[in-house]
């Protein structure tokens, strides 16, 4: 992955399951679980028509801060 292809994928607002991974850094079984289970806080929202599943790259920047752990030590 080169620096203009995460430009490209910035620039997008549907992202493909590849590109969720990129943009994310997870791995496909790690995005799989989430949309499929989930965490206590929810499920990462998608889109699936067929076998086609795409993520709106907000929803993701939005679950991503719903499960941001800060620190409890001072």
């Amino acid at each position: 992955m080169t620096k203009s292809d995460i430009e490209i994928i910035c620039k997008k607002t549907w992202l493909s399951e590849k590109e969720a991974e990129d943009y994310t850094g997870l791995g496909p079984d790690t995005l799989r679980r989430l949309r499929t289970f989930g965490t206590a806080r929810g499920i990462l929202p998608h889109c699936k028509i067929g076998n086609t599943i795409r993520y709106k790259k907000a929803e993701i920047d939005k679950f991503f801060s719903q499960h941001t752990v800060r620190s409890r030590i001072t």
